[in-house]
């Protein structure tokens, strides 16, 4: 129906395999341009930080629909906690988990999607009461369980730590009333950090996560490598993803710290990007990243 019209087609499929993205979205089927991949959303919602099995899970979506089908990869959307908060380390190396993310996302094969606020390092929001919540799975599930006899306290401190909210509080403009959102009552309360974490903020700081997201996408654009090139991943300590994109025009190779401590990595290649304003030369720092040509 839709093959020759001018559009794009983008499907959010449920329980997604490797072979089902294939079986929507290879082009010879005419079905889908692409399917959502939700494995690793899903996977560090409810399991928490695990470098493993990200890599596991990355890793198999890219060796297995290259040249086969095609995704479309995100990190956050109104479902999913930020990854910032998740995944990352949203107090101490906020800035730094953000910019990894950025990394991570737009040198892999796929489209990349970007939730508002990612682009601004914007955190997951934590609210004092449930009257404060407006997600239904959040609501009813508090209400079923204290009607169950449960303890209030304790259940709040459970849908608190799982509710879909966490990702939904008003874009955060600057650090006016209201996050410059509204002038209004927004439908949702504002997350209390957006005094430091706004966009005003990040367009003031030439080293902000909204420049380095620009730095990153220009990469990407110019480099066929970043989008096209086949995946491979690279042996490397347990805390480090590190994989090269291997395209008709040469390589890049990406080298990503997934942890809070640093870790000794010596890579060859010409630097194009980094995270970090002066990389020690085989050493990474905390959610540090870069990316290098070969």
């Amino acid at each position: 129906v839709l093959a020759q019209q001018d559009v794009l087609t983008v499907g959010e499929c449920a329980a997604l395999t490797v072979d089902d993205a294939i079986a929507v979205s290879a082009p010879d089927r005419h079905e889908l341009n692409m399917a959502f991949l939700f494995e690793h959303t899903d996977y560090y919602n409810t399991v928490g930080k695990d470098p493993q099995k990200l890599k596991e899970i990355l890793t198999r979506w890219q060796v297995g629909l290259h040249g086969r089908g095609w995704v479309g990869l995100a990190f956050n959307n109104h479902d999913q906690p930020r990854v910032v908060s998740c995944f990352g380390d949203d107090t101490r190396y906020r800035e730094e988990s953000a910019k990894l993310f950025a990394t991570l996302l737009l040198t892999l094969e796929g489209t990349p999607f970007l939730f508002q606020g990612e682009e601004i390092g914007m955190t997951n929001a934590v609210y004092a009461t449930i009257e404060e919540y407006n997600d239904v799975g959040t609501v009813n599930l508090y209400r079923e369980q204290v009607a169950a006899g449960a303890d209030p306290q304790v259940v709040f401190e459970r849908v608190r730590a799982t509710s879909r909210d966490r990702g939904r509080s008003p874009y955060q403009w600057d650090g006016s009333a209201d996050a410059g959102f509204t002038t209004g009552i927004p439908w949702i309360g504002v997350n209390p950090n957006h005094v430091a974490v706004n966009l005003q903020e990040n367009l003031d700081d030439p080293d902000s996560i909204f420049h380095y997201y620009r730095r990153m996408i220009a990469l990407r654009k110019a480099t066929p490598a970043l989008v096209y090139g086949r995946f491979e991943a690279v042996p490397a300590p347990d805390a480090l993803f590190v994989y090269r994109r291997i395209g008709d025009e040469g390589s890049c190779l990406v080298v990503l710290n997934l942890s809070e401590e640093s870790v000794e990595f010596a890579a060859e290649g010409t630097l194009l990007i980094g995270t970090h304003a002066q990389p020690e030369k085989n050493r990474l720092q905390p959610y540090e990243a870069r990316v290098y040509r070969e």
